[in-house]
């Protein structure tokens, strides 16, 4: 990754979502070789790049769970398994209007990605 040169480093910083310290590593890295020291460094821009999901709470607001009324054609995405009558599902509301097992999907926006297993858009957005 080539960091933007130092005349955009505050848009660049706020783009990367790193304090002005970490950005600075970041751009010293540019210039040497990546050793055992850097591992701290670089979990915490690991950790940061998984921040990007959501609590319990908003995945119930944005994708009430509900019970199926029939048995889908298709399966979950998330489980790979066929969606069936009674079990409760969640639709998300990206264009796609894909609908997972409540619990599948509920673990991977909170533990995975805000975005839709199927489609990859970000549903915070929609």
């Amino acid at each position: 990754m080539v960091l933007p040169a130092a005349v955009d480093s505050g848009s660049a910083q706020q783009s990367l979502g790193v304090g002005v310290d970490t950005f600075r590593a970041l751009r010293e890295l540019e210039v040497r070789e990546i050793g055992p020291e850097d591992y701290e460094l670089l979990s915490r821009l690991h950790a940061k790049a998984n921040a990007r999901t959501l609590t319990a709470p908003e995945v119930e607001k944005l994708a009430p769970a509900y019970g199926l009324c029939a048995d889908q054609s298709d399966a979950c995405l998330v489980c790979m398994s066929a969606m069936r009558k009674g079990e409760r599902a969640r639709r998300l509301p990206c264009s796609g209007q894909h609908i997972f097992h409540a619990g599948c999907i509920a673990e991977w926006l909170i533990h995975s990605s805000r975005c839709c297993p199927a489609d990859r858009e970000d549903i915070t957005l929609s």
